[in-house]
């Protein structure tokens, strides 16, 4: 008998146009509330624990639904009025909407599900999590999306999930020089109409700025005249022919406050530098104490970058080995080496998959490797860490769902999960920094 799939069609279609009703339950890693309905998980962009609302189904799949807000019937006590107007179609914050306090048990409660779920770790051991300075004003490194529409050029950040560019003139999560340079930006909107992706960087110890722009054409880079002289410099980067033009000193000088010193490293445009330098210093800290008592030990860093990490960890360990694979970051981390009268550590500026394959072909052995992958983790390296000798492992992750999956592997290698701190590098975002430590 064959099946009437005409009929199922319809039935779908009636679904997805009419409202329905439900109280959220829990928020997920994402700008989804979570609702469910006859066993079927729902997500709700913008909404929070504790809303009844009314909603539409948007996307309806085999496990999971999609939703869109109709109204809040009964707002949650978690819910709060967001400061941003842009709030709801600027992708730049999906949880502004959430007091902060309910941002930061989510996040603990979203770190130790994942792992659980996806990392099929029992119980993890998750710690208390480390809060920021203050939840406004405090990216020190933005990119920004360029757009054109109707004839204008529109200057800010995208639409969540869309290429659509959202317009702003101010903005709530970034640095208030920041915000300054934006209104000087807009005067001269006119001249990046061919830039599509632009980030800007700045120092509060030069108090100056620098950016990194792409383009899609380099002839793009013909339009803009005035641009240069709001920063110390910067690089265009073409994407289509691969050149770069490098204006003026594309560098910035930044402090570390850490609790063994001030440490000062440079920055160049294109490379990566922590957006919240509060709790980047938090992080640095947290692994102080946790290498105590490595002076007699060699480390392997992985994805070293400018050596944000490798200049004060340098002072824990007998010997570091710094792995990163973008030639503009390794040349400032062997002058931040050079500034800092660092002797001990080895930069190597190579891929770190190949890197990290070479050492496990020789055989080579470290005591303990300290890791802070892009967002999609370290898929193509965790399996040969443990064949590394080292006896303890510190991962970084800006990706949860990503450390879980490589935790699991670890685990299943002999590695026990001591402790994960997560910290709040990104307020008003669903955003998680997590160190997780192991051992063996």
């Amino acid at each position: 008998m064959k099946k009437n799939k005409g009929k199922t069609k319809q039935k779908k279609e009636v679904a997805l146009n009419i409202s329905h009703i439900g109280k959220v339950e829990n928020l997920s890693y994402s700008s989804y509330g979570v609702l469910k309905s006859d066993g079927k998980v729902i997500f709700v962009p913008y909404t929070v624990t504790g809303d009844i609302i009314s909603y539409r189904l948007l996307k309806d799949k085999k496990t999971f639904s999609e939703g869109m807000l109709i109204e809040i019937l009964n707002s949650s006590p978690y819910r709060r009025k967001p400061l941003c107007p842009y709030f709801g179609k600027c992708g730049g914050c999906q949880w502004q909407h959430v007091n902060y306090e309910y941002q930061l048990l989510s996040k603990k409660m979203i770190t130790k599900d994942l792992l659980e779920r996806i990392g099929k770790i029992i119980d993890p051991p998750v710690k208390e999590i480390i809060a920021g300075e203050s939840e406004w004003y405090y990216r020190n490194r933005v990119r920004f999306q360029i757009g054109v529409a109707k004839q204008d050029v529109n200057f800010g950040f995208a639409v969540y999930n869309s290429n659509e560019v959202v317009d702003i003139e101010t903005c709530y999560i970034i640095r208030k020089p920041i915000i300054e340079m934006i209104k000087k930006i807009r005067e001269i909107k006119e001249e990046i109409i061919g830039l599509y992706d632009f980030e800007v960087y700045y120092s509060d110890l030069e108090d100056k700025f620098i950016f990194y722009g792409i383009t899609r054409n380099v002839t793009a880079l013909n339009n803009i005249r005035r641009l240069p002289d709001l920063f110390k410099g910067g690089i265009f980067f073409d994407k289509k022919s691969k050149r770069s033009v490098t204006i003026k000193n594309p560098t910035l000088n930044y402090r570390l406050k850490t609790a063994l010193n001030n440490h000062d490293i440079k920055i160049s445009a294109g490379g990566f530098l922590q957006a919240n330098q509060y709790i980047n210093e938090k992080v640095i800290n947290t692994l102080i104490d946790e290498f105590s008592n490595c002076e007699d030990l060699k480390l392997l860093e992985l994805y070293s970058g400018c050596g944000n990490f490798t200049v004060p960890l340098s002072k824990l360990f007998k010997h570091v080995v710094a792995v990163e694979g973008s030639s503009i970051s390794i040349q400032a981390l062997e002058e931040n080496l050079y500034k800092n009268n660092i002797i001990n550590v080895v930069p190597v500026n190579n891929d770190v998959k190949e890197e990290v394959i070479k050492n496990f072909h020789l055989k080579k052995k470290y005591d303990v490797i300290f890791l802070d992958p892009p967002r999609s983790g370290a898929k193509e390296i965790i399996t040969y860490l443990p064949h590394l000798g080292a006896n303890t492992i510190v991962y970084l992750s800006c990706n949860p769902s990503t450390l879980a999956r490589d935790l699991q592997i670890l685990i299943n290698s002999g590695y026990s999960l001591e402790k994960v701190i997560p910290f709040d590098m990104f307020p008003q975002t669903f955003h998680i920094e997590v160190l997780a430590v192991l051992k063996r």
